[in-house]
């Protein structure tokens, strides 16, 4: 049975939807890994910072 041009469009339409959503929770899983990634540099950071101060402070 042959669909209509009407049916075949929302059909379409349905796919590329689906497709834009899929591809924005990719990117947005991206960037949260990368977000996660960035804070957990930083707070290795301080972490390095206060071990340093602690060393510091033993040391004198």
């Amino acid at each position: 049975m042959n669909k209509s041009i009407s049916q075949r469009m929302n059909q379409d339409i349905l796919i590329t939807f689906a497709v834009i959503a899929v591809l924005f929770v990719a990117l947005a899983s991206f960037m949260l890994v990368r977000w996660k990634d960035d804070n957990i540099h930083i707070v290795c950071r301080i972490l390095d910072t206060l071990a340093a101060r602690e060393q510091d402070s033993l040391a004198n």
